[in-house]
């Protein structure tokens, strides 16, 4: 026997391992294919990410499953490959931890705005099982968002906007805020200072204002059945960014309740 003709069995081994392998990263790539055009096309039309799984499912789950039902082992690699990335992408779809601020961020955030000296209050870095996930900051306001962004009626046109709890702080100064405010009702004081509601830009049902110190603070809730009781609950969770929950805010400005009885009366009898 030749030394070629014993290392035979050995170099188809190594060919046939080599080219199973190689079917498998294919079916890598055709799953990144398989992603980009799902997400780029669909999200990108206002679709939520669960019908963009469900369309990548089909450009990959499916065809792994009849491909390893084949029983042909080439058509199998490309079948495992196929359905790892599947698995990948099934893991990040639920457990995706780029959309929940970590520990380090939330500080880095708090820190953040409380050095800009805007005098923002938010829900603190939770509000019931919903955890604050993003923020934006420049000088003329302060939002906290928490929970999930879902799909929404702008969605097509401006992504994702529709998040659980929306809470933006704004100055009371009525050259800024003008008549926005119009149209609301007063309701009983919540944490010491004047509260309302007023009609919701993005649904059928209302937001709740809420008027510490020289601040509008407006939450915006992204369940339409939230029921008023429910919502002064969670704005009974307000407080200054950084700070510990407390009984009271701080009492709102001549200017802010001036604001609020021109546009929504006095207080409630």
């Amino acid at each position: 026997m030749t030394p070629e003709t014993a290392d035979g069995p050995a170099r188809r081994g190594w060919r046939l391992w080599f080219g199973m392998s190689a079917l498998g990263l294919l079916g890598w790539v055709l799953a990144g294919f398989a992603a980009i055009a799902s997400f780029f096309v669909l999200f990108g039309t206002g679709a939520s990410i669960n019908t963009v799984f469900l369309v990548f499912s089909a450009l990959t789950a499916a065809p792994a499953v009849a491909m390893w039902f084949s029983r042909n082992r080439y058509w199998r690699s490309l079948s495992a490959g196929l359905a790892s990335a599947w698995l990948v992408v099934l893991c990040l779809v639920l457990w995706h931890p780029w959309s929940t601020m970590s520990s380090e961020e939330v500080a880095r955030a708090t820190a953040e705005i409380r050095d800009s000296g805007f005098p923002a209050y938010y829900l603190g870095p939770r509000s019931g099982g919903l955890a604050w996930n993003d923020y934006y900051l420049d000088e003329d306001q302060a939002n906290f968002l928490y929970g999930k962004c879902h799909p929404g009626p702008d969605d097509a046109e401006y992504g994702c906007t529709t998040w659980d709890i929306f809470v933006s702080n704004e100055r009371t100064d009525p050259a800024l805020t003008g008549d926005f405010i119009e149209g609301c009702k007063r309701l009983d004081p919540v944490l010491g200072v004047p509260a309302v509601t007023l009609k919701s830009d993005q649904r059928s049902g209302d937001d709740l204002g809420v008027f510490p110190g020289s601040t509008m603070v407006i939450l915006d809730f992204g369940e339409a059945t939230t029921s008023l009781d429910e919502k002064v609950s969670v704005a009974k969770g307000l407080r200054a960014i950084g700070a510990p929950l407390s009984a009271t805010l701080p009492s709102a400005s001549d200017k802010a309740v001036a604001y609020v009885e021109r546009y929504c009366g006095p207080e409630p009898r």
